[in-house]
């Protein structure tokens, strides 16, 4: 919903009176549990002073009134007197849209009255009054012997304004509980002054000078670890079956089958694909956090069913259901390392994913080791993988949902405290203005499938699935497929030796692709890589295919098949996941990433189906000068088409492509 739309709300509510009134009950009083109580209705007793908000809380109407007649305003000369020696805030009223301008009536101040030191009350012309009553107790005040107090307990009006009341309010703890959705029968902001109401406030908030310009990357970074769980499993099941797939053909009675034993692999990809394609509408209908702990279920239950298949087409089974679950939780774990980050180590946080998944491959290799010394080892090496995958449900249960999602379906509440828990207390209050500004552009709520064709989605769209194709069309599979041979060449025989060279390679770039995706920045270093995997490719080809270099082909070939890998781990393999969620609008990300992650394993499948009949029909000279050339056009293609996203909030990326479209 577009929030100007929005903006005469308030405007019909009554204008609040100052002048006195005879004592009366309020007919909405928020609490009556201490000797204060908070109104938010024009029918409170007028003999009484009344404490409003500063400039940074816009529109609000909060007074701290005795709770009965007979009690006088003599309770909260301490806490009048605490507001005034506060140094002047200025006014940020002037950033506000202007169409809200008349409906918030301009800000309530509190200003000195010279003289007696007392204040004076300047309401606005049409203040917006909330529309139903809130009850928020706050425990009894807790600060310092030389602190103003006031008698006894006392309420707070709203957490999202909870920091301006603590400025009239010293406090050395927080006036809050922990968990403020508690309080909140409904965690929606289902009223439409509620959320012009909140937005202004939002917008209106400045961050202390006190505070550092970046949120501290402490706060989000185990959330972060626990979802790089889904990026391990990813990178395990795609090795675990690499080494004993030989023991597994022999014990299920397929040995010597090759299409049999190709299956195993196929099926895992097949069902990544059905997956991945359903992985939007789960992530969008229950949350990153449930479609984590959806997708553990497929894979958890399909390593049991692996590990104690009787025949192949349990084994078959299993796979398939592995596959659901990393079609699943590819794309949701992009998304969710991209909507939880710091915008100042967003990038090294993705880069997180690819070292994840290598570790992955590593540690499947590594695990698959003692099949050729323990009979029925490779049953283990299954069994081994429900750990990590449990570890995940159970580990999603405890991070922060995307703040994101819940901003999305109108969960400002929790939104803004999951924030609290990943940004700090002070930069929430930003990142929720961000996110007001950004739904300003278009409308909220979720998108469906159709809303991707829509003009100003469809060309981010299609940038997205030319990356991913572009990434696997450059041939990342086929050297891993063809390395065995290259190594082979070399004078290596050990294919164990050669997929581990591979693995720390890939592990050793991905580690130094974490330094340089903040400091570098996305565009160049993926410009970098798939120009420096060409300039591979290309010794390749000349290894191949030139008979005065026939005497040092092994060696050119090892080279350029290493150099390759790393070039690759260095940009065209982790930055694409982490690039698209920041181009993709908040509104259709989710099905976007499942989009584009479905092009991803459509290519992966076909090159995987067809590249060992091109090397035979054209040879490798042939095959390895296509993907050079596909590497030069990927490279040119993000040259020309991709904007650099670091050092950018997701919200400012979205702001300024959706201006460049409209």
């Amino acid at each position: 919903m577009n929030l100007r739309s929005l903006a005469g709300v308030g405007s019909q509510a009554q204008p609040h009176s100052t002048a006195a009134a005879a004592p009366t009950a309020c007919s909405s009083p928020i609490s009556t549990s201490s000797s204060f109580s908070l109104c938010t209705t024009t029918c409170c007793p007028g003999p009484v002073s009344s404490l409003v908000t500063s400039a940074s809380n816009v529109g609000t109407s909060l007074a701290f009134l005795p709770a009965s007649p007979s009690t006088t305003s003599s309770g909260l000369l301490p806490v009048l007197a605490a507001s005034s020696a506060l140094p002047p805030r200025s006014s940020s009223s002037s950033r506000l849209p202007a169409s809200w301008t008349s409906a918030l009536g301009g800000a309530r101040r509190l200003v000195s009255a010279g003289g007696g030191g007392g204040s004076r009350y300047f309401p606005p012309a049409t203040p917006i009054q909330p529309s139903k009553p809130i009850q928020v107790t706050v425990r009894a005040h807790q600060g310092r012997a030389d602190e103003p107090k006031p008698d006894g307990d006392g309420t707070l009006a709203f957490p999202l304004f909870r920091e301006d009341v603590a400025q009239w309010w010293p406090m050395r703890s927080r006036p809050m509980a922990d968990n403020p959705y508690k309080r909140f029968p409904n965690r929606e902001m289902t009223t439409e002054a509620e959320r012009v109401r909140a937005a202004a406030a939002y917008l209106a908030y400045e961050v202390p000078e006190y505070v550092s310009a970046n949120p501290p990357w402490q706060l989000s970074l185990p959330h972060v670890c626990v979802a790089t769980i889904a990026s391990i499993l990813f990178g395990y099941h795609l090795g675990v079956v690499n080494v004993p797939l030989d023991y597994i053909a022999y014990d299920l009675g397929f040995a010597g089958n090759a299409l049999a034993q190709g299956s195993i692999v196929s099926a895992c990809l097949i069902g990544a694909f059905a997956g991945c394609s359903t992985s939007g509408s789960v992530a969008d209908k229950y949350g990153r956090k449930r479609a984590f702990q959806i997708s553990s279920v497929p894979m958890i239950l399909g390593s049991i069913l692996c590990a104690l298949a009787p025949s192949l087409p349990v084994m078959l089974l299993g796979r398939l259901l592995v596959g659901i679950g990393l079609g699943i939780a590819g794309p949701v774990a992009a998304l969710y390392v991209s909507e939880i980050s710091p915008t100042a180590v967003r990038g090294t946080y993705g880069s997180l994913i690819q070292v994840a998944t290598c570790v992955g491959i590593l540690g499947a290799i590594l695990v698959g080791l003692p099949v050729t010394s323990i009979p029925g080892w490779w049953r283990a090496c299954f069994w081994i993988s429900t750990i990590p995958a449990a570890l995940l449900a159970l580990g999603m249960e405890y991070c922060a949902e995307s703040p994101r999602w819940l901003f999305k379906n109108s969960k400002w509440l929790e939104a803004e405290h999951e924030l609290e828990r990943l940004l700090g207390n002070q930069h929430s209050k930003t990142a929720m203005a961000d996110l007001v500004r950004g739904e300003e552009r278009e409308d909220s709520g979720e998108a469906s499938w159709g809303a991707l064709l829509d003009r100003k989605y469809l060309k981010v769209v299609a940038i997205g699935a030319a990356l991913f194709g572009f990434q696997q069309l450059a041939g990342i599979n086929a050297v891993f497929y063809f390395s065995s041979v290259v190594f082979k060449n070399a004078g290596v025989s050990s294919n164990i030796a050669a997929s581990v060279s591979m693995g720390v390679v890939n592990l050793i770039a991905s580690c130094v692709a974490t330094f340089l995706m903040d400091k570098q920045g996305r565009r160049n270093l993926m410009i970098w890589s798939f120009t420096g995997m060409a300039c591979a490719m290309t010794l390749q080809a000349a290894a191949a295919g030139l008979t005065i270099l026939a005497p040092y082909q092994g060696v050119l070939s090892l080279t350029g098949t290493l150099s390759y890998v790393f070039m690759f781990a260095l940009g065209a393999g982790p930055v694409p996941a982490l690039l698209l969620p920041e181009l993709f609008a908040n509104r259709i990300r989710a099905k976007a990433m499942s989009v584009t992650m479905c092009v991803h394993w459509v290519v992966n499948f076909m090159v995987g189906l067809f590249f060992l009949q091109l090397l035979q029909q054209l040879g490798a000279s042939t095959v390895y000068s296509f993907f050079a050339a596909v590497c030069v056009s990927a490279a040119i293609f993000v040259r020309k088409n991709i904007m650099e996203t670091k050092g950018r909030s997701l919200e400012e990326i979205e702001i300024m492509l959706l201006s460049d479209d409209a």
